[in-house]
């Protein structure tokens, strides 16, 4: 798909130049325009094999303003207005998230190629029919245009044979072939005086001395191709008209005059049936639709009638060729053929602050290369330049928690990502002896204590922040060894897990200790910690829920 779409784009971009250029030349000759519009024809078929054969120079591009947000675990409502949790996983990592099922890309290219292998297939049709044709007309077998033709041939350096065949009906005069090319004239030729058949032969022998056939060939080959691109169409269309203006040039060189030329070929034009119509795959002499322009081309006198010079060939040549390699070569940004792609993370704390001198460490995973750096002052950490792959950005700030996020490069990303650090666990570890007695002086009850209200609104997203006052335990409560359990030998370590609540109240207490306790040891511990009472934790001078781990030993005496 990236191939298809670098095509589209070197044939946008060929055959722009190739109609400025024959737009600025139009008081040049038609043979030149003709030319330009050929090569710039054949660039754009080979424009696919152009950009996988050449080496790509890049051209500096703004970086894109797509972006996936990648969020820490734990992230608090308060931050979910400034960056979304699209990319949210379990354990911290990141990654972009795709809609499975029938993929766009899938579409885009089903949808080019039908019309397009229609439009081949109509193509190769039309061909084999006209190889059907001329197997089944009767060649020439009068002296006199075979003399015509043997005399203008000679004239215009055409060494090939070339086939004179009659139709059973009144059809439009049309050349075909290219090895062995092929005329086909009408039922009643032999009604035409000397004149007519010279000026007949002279203009389709001028189509075989310039390959026009093979060339329109091509350009219909380029439209079933690209059938979705007008510039395609245009240049078609534009070429065709070039090629009859350009042999009606060579015509009236040879010493036939303009409005002789023009009464002739209104009477091929209104003796042409439409009972066979080959000229779909072939090069017509009167088609109705540029015979207008030709006529008025022909009676203009001041009109530039002058061949292709090697000259004018080479130069066109090396004009359109130049561009093409050009488009196939030059990209814009970081393209897929350049291999490299670019990694841009903003930090921010759970209140929206920007969080500078974050510590960043980036490893590629596939060969465990390391880059190290820190954010800048807008809590900005940038890696250009990078070959694709997966990395590993590990971020870690004194106070916040350590987030990890893995980010997939591919070739020509310009990938941007947000990562909140949230704040870091408080631990409490504490070792209890077997003998303990309660602790008299344990509240009963909580007192009811004025704790100032979170403050919602205040504009802090996209200040510095990472300012963090650390709770303080006001109320401690010692936890006690079982009394069941006393004379015995047992020995438990009990972890603890919850929040400090904006209050300073120790909330949502779970168990995660690594080994079960005896269930009395976990209710002491429990017991114990849901009395305990802090100061608020402070981010950016506001109040903020933290965790908390604790850790009680429990020996025996």
């Amino acid at each position: 798909m990236k191939l298809l779409a670098a095509a589209v784009l070197d044939v946008s971009a060929v055959l722009l130049v190739a109609l400025a250029a024959n737009t600025m030349l139009r008081r040049q000759s038609a043979a030149l325009r003709h030319w330009i519009l050929t090569v710039a024809i054949l660039s754009a078929l080979a424009a696919p094999a152009l950009e996988l054969a050449m080496p790509t120079w890049t051209l500096p591009a703004p970086a894109s303003r797509w972006a996936t947000t990648v969020v820490a675990p734990g992230t608090l409502a308060v931050f979910e207005s400034i960056v979304s949790s699209d990319a949210i996983t379990s354990t911290g990592t990141g990654s972009v998230r795709q809609s499975p099922g029938f993929s766009l890309k899938t579409a885009l290219l089903a949808g080019w190629l039908a019309p397009g292998l229609g439009a081949l297939a109509l193509l190769a049709a039309r061909l084999v029919r006209l190889k059907r044709l001329s197997r089944r007309l009767s060649p020439v077998d009068d002296p006199r245009w075979l003399c015509l033709l043997d005399a203008t041939a000679h004239i215009f350096g055409i060494r090939r044979p070339v086939a004179l065949l009659q139709s059973g009906h009144p059809a439009t005069v049309v050349t075909w072939g290219f090895f062995r090319p092929s005329i086909l004239v009408p039922s009643d030729v032999r009604n035409w005086s000397d004149e007519r058949l010279r000026i007949v032969l002279a203009h389709e022998l001028s189509h075989v001395r310039r390959n026009d056939w093979i060339i329109q060939v091509a350009a219909s080959a380029l439209q079933c191709l690209y059938w979705f691109h007008p510039l395609v169409w245009i240049a078609a269309r534009g070429l065709r008209r070039e090629a009859e203006r350009a042999c009606d040039d060579l015509v009236l060189e040879t010493g036939v005059s303009g409005h002789e030329y023009a009464g002739h070929l209104l009477a091929v034009a209104r003796a042409a049936s439409s009972s066979l119509r080959p000229e779909s795959a072939a090069a017509a002499m009167a088609g109705a639709s540029t015979l207008e322009e030709r006529i008025r081309a022909m009676l203009n006198i001041g009109l530039n009638r002058d061949p292709l010079t090697r000259r004018g060939r080479v130069a066109s040549t090396l004009f359109v060729g130049i561009a093409a390699i050009a488009a196939a070569t030059f990209t814009v940004g970081t393209a897929a053929q350049s291999g490299l792609g670019s990694v841009s993370a903003t930090v921010y704390d759970q209140a929206g602050g920007i969080l500078p001198a974050v510590q960043v460490a980036v490893k590629q995973l596939e060969t465990g290369r390391a880059y190290n750096g820190a954010t800048d002052r807008t809590g900005v950490y940038s890696l250009r330049d990078v070959t694709p792959g997966a990395y590993e950005l590990t971020m870690s700030l004194p106070g916040f928690a350590t987030v990890k996020a893995v980010v997939d490069v591919r070739p020509g990303d310009r990938l941007q990502r947000s990562i909140v650090l949230p704040l870091g666990s408080i631990e409490e570890t504490l070792t209890v002896v077997g003998g303990g007695t309660p602790d008299a002086s344990a509240p009963a009850s909580r007192p009811v204590r004025d704790i100032p209200l979170p403050r919602a609104g205040t504009g802090w997203s996209g200040n510095i922040g990472g300012s963090i006052k650390v709770p303080t335990k006001v109320v401690d409560v010692k936890p006690r060894y079982p009394a069941e359990l006393e004379g015995s030998s047992s020995a438990a370590t009990v972890v603890l897990s919850g929040r400090i609540g904006i209050d300073g109240y120790v909330l949502d207490l779970k168990d995660i200790s690594a080994t079960p306790a005896n269930p009395a040891f976990v209710a002491s511990a429990n017991e114990a910690a849901r009395q305990w009472e802090f100061t608020p934790t402070l981010l950016n001078g506001a109040p903020i829920e933290t965790n908390i781990t604790i850790t009680i030993r429990y020996r025996p005496r």
